[in-house]
């Protein structure tokens, strides 16, 4: 039995059935063509965390699980972008801020390295928790061959120390261009 005469078959058993037509195509392939041109060379690096990790107040700490790493056989850029969600235990009357970047991870954790995002929860809003998503887009430029890590950091202020601050989850993607 040739492929038409399966197709005939399954379209009337689908017709049958489900009362609606199966739409098969059949062509003949021919020889596979020339091979294309060697792509960028681009590595990707990701990592997934979703946990609630608390940032202790004036602190710049590094979210866990979210350092990427790559391993590159010469110069180029690594772009990295990131979603961080963000939250916000917060209580009226106080006032919490946060600062959250993306680093190298070979760095002393400062979150006001490269650029970054800011936000917080005014003094004003009800007492209650605020998840905040911070996207970050950041290219870092790497001069020799070698392994380099990055990660998330981020720093969380509260004015009176009543408010606290968590990394609710992370979402990293990197990619490396050679030059």
């Amino acid at each position: 039995m040739g492929f038409a005469q399966i197709a005939l078959i399954l379209g009337v058993v689908a017709l049958v059935l489900g009362g609606s037509a199966l739409r098969i195509s059949l062509t003949k392939t021919g020889t596979a063509g020339s091979r294309g041109p060697a792509g960028t060379g681009a590595e990707l690096s990701h990592s997934a965390y979703q946990v609630t990790q608390a940032v202790p107040n004036n602190t710049c700490t590094a979210a866990t699980g979210s350092e990427i790493g790559f391993t590159v056989a010469g110069p180029g850029n690594v772009t990295i972008v990131a979603g961080v969600s963000v939250l916000v235990e917060h209580t009226n009357g106080d006032y919490m801020a946060y600062e959250v970047t993306l680093q190298n991870a070979a760095l002393s954790c400062n979150a006001l390295t490269n650029t970054w995002a800011e936000g917080g929860v005014d003094y004003s809003a009800p007492s209650t928790d605020y998840a905040q998503q911070v996207t970050l887009v950041e290219t870092f430029p790497l001069a020799t061959a070698g392994t380099y890590s990055f990660e998330v950091v981020g720093n969380f202020t509260d004015a009176y120390g009543i408010d606290s601050g968590n990394f609710n989850g992370i979402s990293v993607l990197g990619e490396f261009y050679p030059s």
